[in-house]
């Protein structure tokens, strides 16, 4: 529970921390938590880069996602492999 998804807070200069809550808060918090297990069974999974977009449109997110982080530019690379059907 110390730790937020490293993930979501990647290079972001605001980013939260549980020091930042009111301890109170963090104590009714801390006590509503569940935990669980699940047993995957299978994973259906659907690719789809270009979600039925205009060539302008892709293209522009192509550019922005190319001058991004590494894992954006992945994935520009990918959406260059599947280009919208038009």
């Amino acid at each position: 529970m110390r730790m937020p998804p490293a993930a979501l807070l990647a290079g972001r200069p605001d980013a939260w921390s549980l020091d930042d809550a009111p301890p109170d808060y963090v104590a009714i918090q801390a006590k509503a938590i569940v935990g669980l297990e699940l047993r995957i069974e299978r994973i259906d999974a659907k690719r789809k880069l270009t979600q039925n977009r205009s060539q302008d449109d892709f293209d522009g997110v192509v550019a922005a996602l190319s001058e991004g982080s590494p894992r954006e530019q992945a994935v520009a690379d990918e959406m260059r492999r599947e280009p919208p059907r038009t």
